[in-house]
Order: structure tokens, then C-alpha cells, then sequence
């Protein structure tokens, strides 16, 4: 049985992923997508999401410190 991420057939019309669908040959999804791969589209084109690694910028660390 494979681990990991479930399989998907992503359908791309003109560069824009159009849909997202479970493949039905995986063993481990058998065509199922979890909530989180059916919103995977939302996520690629958030204009607010994260495109590059975080920095820190308060050197403190601790449970009650803002990393800033």
C-alpha cells in the first residue's frame, strides 16, 4: 500500500488548472479526493498565500516571544 499523498488527475486549460479529480487506478484514493485536495485549486491561485520561505526576524524564541 502506498503512503503519502493521494493520487489526482488535474485537469489545465490554457495554463489555469480548471479541475481537480481523484484517479480511480490508485489504490490508496481509488478516485476519492479529501476535502483538502478538492480545495487544492483555491490554493494555487490565493493571491495571499505564501511564496517564499519565512523569516525570522526577532532572535528571541520561547512560548510567550512574537517571532516577529
Amino acid at each position: 500500500m502506498e503512503r503519502g499523498s493521494c493520487g489526482n488527475i488535474t485537469t489545465v486549460k490554457d495554463g489555469v488548472v480548471v479541475s481537480i479529480e481523484g484517479d480511480p487506478a490508485r489504490p490508496s484514493n481509488r478516485g476519492t479526493l479529501c476535502p483538502r485536495g478538492k480545495g487544492a485549486i483555491m490554493n494555487m491561485y490565493n493571491p495571499y498565500r505564501i511564496k517564499a520561505p519565512m523569516k525570522r526576524t526577532n532572535p528571541e524564541k520561547g512560548m510567550d516571544v512574537d517571532p516577529g
